[in-house]
């Protein structure tokens, strides 16, 4: 069923630019969503690709962000669930990207579905091989079909 909703998400997926942008090359430091959406570096000289959203999301982690190629999972580094970025977490906690719907939260509550209003979906994954903990460890404080507005936790 994982299989054949990733497969359907994929076909329908938009072209989005996400953040970090501005060097993709390097780890850059993030911040919470609140302490940084004024603060959010843009480049009005940079072109997008046709048929691409730009869009300013906050971080949904605390910590350093580096490319979605250097993540330890072939999966995510080969952008087979998806464009992205990875964050190395300095913090326990997840935070809304942007105002959306909650989708859906795994059993094991390592990975949270966002859908914003737009119809861009998200997917906030913790870890490598999460999975197998079986929730241990993880807490949530919102249930499928929640609303969250742009930097909640």
């Amino acid at each position: 069923m994982i299989k054949s909703n990733l497969e359907d998400y994929l076909e329908k997926a938009p072209d989005v630019e996400y953040l970090p942008e501005e060097n993709e090359n390097s780890a850059e430091e993030t911040n919470k969503c609140a302490e940084t959406k004024d603060e959010a570096k843009k480049d009005e000289n940079k072109t997008v690709a046709a048929g691409t959203v730009k869009k300013e999301l906050c971080y949904p982690f605390t910590g350093v962000a580096a490319p979605i190629e250097e993540a330890c999972d072939e999966a995510f580094a080969g952008k087979m669930m998806g464009d992205g970025y990875l964050v190395r977490p300095e913090e326990g906690m997840a935070y809304a990207p942007e105002d959306a719907t909650v989708s859906f939260i795994f059993p094991s509550k390592h990975a949270v579905g966002l859908t914003s209003d737009d119809g861009t979906e998200y997917l906030l994954h913790i870890g490598v091989d999460t999975v197998n903990l079986d929730g241990k460890g993880f807490e949530t404080f919102v249930n499928d079909g929640d609303r969250v507005k742009k930097g909640d936790n």
